[in-house]
């Protein structure tokens, strides 16, 4: 079952880094795993934020550095991939470190609630654990994400569409009429 959840999730993963690159042209793989990092943090500071819990604190703190490196860690693969189209492999390539990850993700975010869900008394901090969720969701995509394998950049086809469009009201535009000169 967890092997048949990772398929999926793998195969959306590559489908929406090609249609995305293929939409706009870019090597979006890289973008969506930045993104889905710097989200995992802003959703953890939020949680943060909500209420000072000394748990959250420790947490919220080691990711921040883990973020920081990984992003520097894209971004090289990113320059690598561009300048000398070289594709570094990541660990989550193997199967069962990703079903471990997803895992290892649930029961951080099961744990975290289960600590955080008697003491929330109010609505603002039924949110942290809902912020939480929303951390654990961007790390996973992360993982998927860092497995795709990226596309050479293309076309852009959206400016195009957009260029063509533009090139048709233009085209559509009636003349206008002369204002005729005060005698």
């Amino acid at each position: 079952m967890l092997r048949w959840i990772d398929g999926k999730l793998l195969s959306a993963a590559q489908w929406v880094c090609d249609s995305t690159q293929e939409l706009i042209g870019e090597v979006t793989k890289f973008k969506f795993e930045k993104w889905s990092l710097v989200l995992a943090f802003v959703f953890l500071w939020a949680a943060l934020v909500i209420k000072f819990i000394p748990l959250i604190v420790g947490y919220v703190s080691i990711t921040t550095v883990v973020v920081g490196v990984l992003i520097r860690r894209v971004e090289y693969e990113e320059t690598e991939f561009l300048v000398n189209n070289r594709l570094w492999l990541s660990i989550f390539h193997r199967t069962p470190l990703r079903i471990f990850t997803i895992l290892v993700c649930g029961l951080i975010w099961s744990i975290l609630l289960g600590v955080l869900a008697s003491p929330l008394r109010n609505k603002a901090s039924l949110m942290i654990p809902l912020f939480l969720f929303a951390s654990v969701i961007c790390w996973i995509a992360w993982v998927y994400f860092s497995i795709c394998i990226p596309r050479p950049p293309g076309k852009n086809k959206v400016l195009e569409w957009l260029k063509k469009g533009l090139q048709w009201l233009r085209s559509q535009k009636p003349e206008a009429e002369p204002v005729p000169e005060p005698t």
